[in-house]
């Protein structure tokens, strides 16, 4: 982007000097040089806002990569979760048996 502004300064530069060795008074060469200075600003302006708003996308972007990054773990730690085996539960009969009294089993 910032080449392309160079190229234009030059072409715009160029064209002053061709009208520069035109132009017969002080004036017209002062207002060729206000024009090209007026030329330059903007385009360093426009450059600047151009940059705050790609580094703004930037940001953006890394933000939304860090989120999606986060989401997947949580998804894999879920899905690995699901994927463990459940322990069995004991059979009635052995769970009784841990319940009830000794005393009460040989009755």
């Amino acid at each position: 982007m910032f080449q392309q502004a160079m190229r234009v300064c030059a072409i715009v530069l160029a064209c002053a000097l061709c009208t520069a060795a035109q132009a017969q008074s002080s004036n017209e060469l002062e207002e060729i040089r206000n024009q090209i200075r007026a030329l330059k600003d903007a385009y360093e302006s426009r450059i600047q806002a151009l940059e705050k708003r790609l580094k703004a996308a930037e940001d953006a972007l890394r933000r939304r990569r860090q989120q999606q990054r986060k989401h997947r773990a949580r998804n894999r730690q879920r899905q690995q979760r699901r994927q463990q085996p459940q322990p069995r539960p004991l059979p009635l009969r052995h769970q009784r048996d841990h319940r009830m009294p000794s005393t009460a089993r040989s009755h």
